[in-house]
């Protein structure tokens, strides 16, 4: 499958969803991370690859009850067997995921694990 196609019409395809943790303070000084986009990196047979872009990636599960992301298929037609062809139901929901921690980037990643050793 053509995966640049298949980000141009993605949220006609799949639905993510993100729930946060992070509730707003009465000073107003921990910033609630947002979902601001997202791309499907690689689609297999057996696998999907999404990449999720938060706003303030460095609290995305930054506290002990962890954040969660859903995934919803609106258009089965993209997810057919095909040994047998069959699809999936519209609107499958598959079960929450719980996020880990994040970082703004690989780099950055590195130098928090280079800290923590």
């Amino acid at each position: 499958m053509n995966i640049t196609w298949f980000n141009i019409y993605k949220e006609n395809i799949i639905n993510v969803t993100y729930y946060t943790n992070v509730k707003p303070s009465e000073d107003a000084k921990t910033p609630i991370p947002t979902l601001f986009n997202w791309e499907i990196k690689n689609l297999t047979d057996y696998y999907l690859i999404i990449q999720l872009n938060f706003t303030d990636p460095m609290y995305v599960s930054s506290f002990p009850k962890k954040d969660l992301i859903g995934l919803k298929i609106l258009s089965h037609n993209f997810f057919r067997a095909q040994k047998d062809m069959f699809t999936i139901a519209d609107n499958y929901t598959i079960l929450n995921f719980t996020l880990p921690s994040q970082t703004r980037s690989k780099e950055e990643f590195e130098q928090l694990e280079t800290i923590s050793n």
